[in-house]
């Protein structure tokens, strides 16, 4: 992940001068063990790193506490050099603090409620179902079980965010059965390679008598 990407859906977390942002841990403790950023959508991956850089460049340039009379004319020096939105004083002391007390774990900087417009909100359960397809459907070739797992993941921080009309994943039954029912021939391609299907594929063919 470049330095420059900037998040967009957490755009106006910061209009309010006063706002103190709450950050608390995404899961349980047992849950953050297991369960590597990686597994998170790209634009929580991407906020996770945002907020990291500006801890680190802080660190680095930091002349005694993270008071807002350190903080704030350090702030507009690293949003120009990092090419990211600062945030206000005290919500990168409060990231800090989090950060530092999680043993400097970057799984502590995920933000459980975000604020600002979530317009770009997808609640349909197809949308997770076919990014956990575009996980299965690699070289790779992950288990349908480690699959299904980022599938449920998802939907759970999703539902973190909605009040009322949580999105429904699929039971682990249903979602095997709904992998089971993809094309035998396209699975085989994506995580196998087209010789390897169509040598599978053309002996099985010939099997059959020509009409």
């Amino acid at each position: 992940m470049k330095n420059h990407d900037k998040p967009s859906i957490f755009s106006d977390e910061f209009e309010c001068e006063n706002q103190i942002e709450e950050i608390e841990l995404a899961s349980n403790a047992e849950d953050d063990v297991s369960r590597d950023l990686a597994s998170y959508p790209d634009a929580i991956q991407k906020e996770v790193m945002r907020r990291y850089y500006f801890i680190e460049w802080m660190r680095k340039e930091l002349a005694g506490g993270w008071t807002q009379k350190n903080l704030d004319p350090l702030l507009d020096r690293a949003a120009n050099e990092l090419q990211l939105k600062a945030p206000k004083w005290r919500t990168l002391a409060d990231w800090w603090k989090i950060y530092s007390q999680s043993g400097f774990k970057l799984i502590s900087l995920v933000p459980k409620k975000t604020a600002g417009n979530r317009s770009l909100k997808v609640r349909n359960e197809m949308v997770f179902f076919d990014k956990a397809l575009k996980r299965y459907l690699v070289p790779e070739r992950p288990s349908i079980a480690a699959v299904y797992r980022y599938y449920s993941d998802v939907i759970r921080i999703e539902n973190q965010n909605i009040v009322g009309n949580k999105i429904e994943a699929l039971s682990y039954k249903g979602f095997y059965n709904r992998i089971k029912k993809l094309s035998a021939y396209d699975v085989k391609v994506a995580r196998y390679g087209k010789y390897s299907a169509d040598m599978e594929f053309n002996s099985i063919d010939a099997h059959y008598p020509i009409k």
